[in-house]
């Protein structure tokens, strides 16, 4: 893997972790459920500071964790999407950014149950509601995958890098 690749690979997870991630906390407004937000969920259980009342920590060590662990899991999921395409299991589609979100969101469901289940002290929430919102996430996060690709494949070939 060169530099270009792995440029145009971080920058495409940052663009498809920022949509799903958008996706997440518009989901947690409309139903006001204020526990969808995945960021803040992954960092209080990342740094084990759960809030009184088993809330989700608003402390900054916390979210900082939450984004570098987020964007972290966004660069792995490309990755991991770009290696499907070189073996010819999935092409760069929309189709297969659907089918990759799909697999991811079912690999990301079960990860959190699992976490979850594990942890000495995490967030109270609704994890049916949750595991469903991550799913939903993901299929957002593999279709933006694609698109950041393709954003990136059309910038490159008008500026002729």
């Amino acid at each position: 893997m060169n530099l270009s690749e792995i440029t145009k690979i971080t920058v495409a997870s940052i663009g498809a972790t920022a949509f799903m991630t958008l996706f997440l906390y518009l989901l947690d407004f409309v139903l006001n459920e204020r526990r969808l937000k995945v960021v803040k969920v992954l960092g209080t259980m990342l740094t084990n500071q759960t809030a009184i009342g088993k809330g989700l920590s608003e402390k900054p060590s916390a979210i900082s964790a939450g984004i570098i662990g987020h964007y972290a899991v966004g660069i792995a999921f490309a990755i991991a999407f770009l290696m499907l395409v070189n073996v010819n299991w999935l092409q760069f589609d929309y189709r297969s950014g659907l089918i990759f979100g799909m697999g991811a969101g079912i690999i990301g469901a079960i990860t959190w149950n699992i976490y979850f289940a594990a942890h000495p002290n995490p967030p109270h929430l609704n994890i049916l509601l949750y595991s469903v919102a991550i799913f939903c996430g993901h299929i957002v996060f593999g279709l933006s995958l694609v698109l950041m690709f393709k954003i990136i494949e059309n910038v490159i070939e008008k500026l002729h890098f």
